[in-house]
């Protein structure tokens, strides 16, 4: 029997009213609404992302971001759409090769970097606020493209390579999908 968890994720809806809260016509929103963005469409960590550097950026004939964590590493594609922010990004901040292609100018905690991010799920639930359900961490970015993903028909052995899980056990408790047997009822 397959049980699901239920309102842990913003809807893509949310996501998208989420991005909209951020002002582009400033440079530090500016560069939230690309991390927002990388997080949302590569399902990536928020620790992944403090380190990623240009060089880990693939924006070639099949764009695609390298990603590093707990020892391993994946490769993910990028859309175009997503790509030209990137390209936009690196332009803007003048930014090579081995720099971070965030916080170029000190060392981020992952924990520092969801504070500064979850001002955007605040703006959005104060204008929406049963749109945007109570979820108060940035790793919802990531749940989220998990279970849009798998929604969409994704299998949960793609999805297992683009999370990077250690075991598709642990994809599936991820989005929320837990399988468990019963016992049989004997009648003695």
């Amino acid at each position: 029997m397959i049980f699901g968890k239920t309102n842990n994720f913003f809807s893509v809806h949310a996501i998208n009213e989420i991005l909209k809260t951020i002002d582009l016509a400033d440079k530090t929103e500016r560069q939230h609404f690309v991390l927002l963005s990388l997080l949302y469409e590569t399902g990536a960590r928020v620790i992944e992302m403090t380190t990623v550097q240009v060089e880990d950026i693939d924006l070639t004939d099949t764009p695609q971001i390298k990603l590093n964590s707990m020892g391993t590493t994946r490769k993910v594609p990028l859309s175009s759409q997503l790509t030209k922010l990137i390209e936009q990004h690196i332009k803007e901040n003048d930014l090579v090769g081995n720099q971070k292609l965030f916080f170029t100018e000190m060392n981020i905690s992952s924990a520092d970097l969801c504070r500064r991010l979850h001002i955007y799920i605040k703006r959005a639930r104060i204008n929406n606020p049963y749109l945007i359900p109570d979820i108060d961490t940035i790793n919802g970015f990531r749940i989220s493209r998990a279970n849009h993903l798998y929604q969409a028909g994704l299998s949960i052995e793609d999805l297992f390579s683009i999370l990077g899980h250690t075991s598709i056990s642990q994809t599936k408790r991820y989005i929320g999908i837990f399988y468990r047997t019963f016992p049989e009822n004997k009648i003695s």
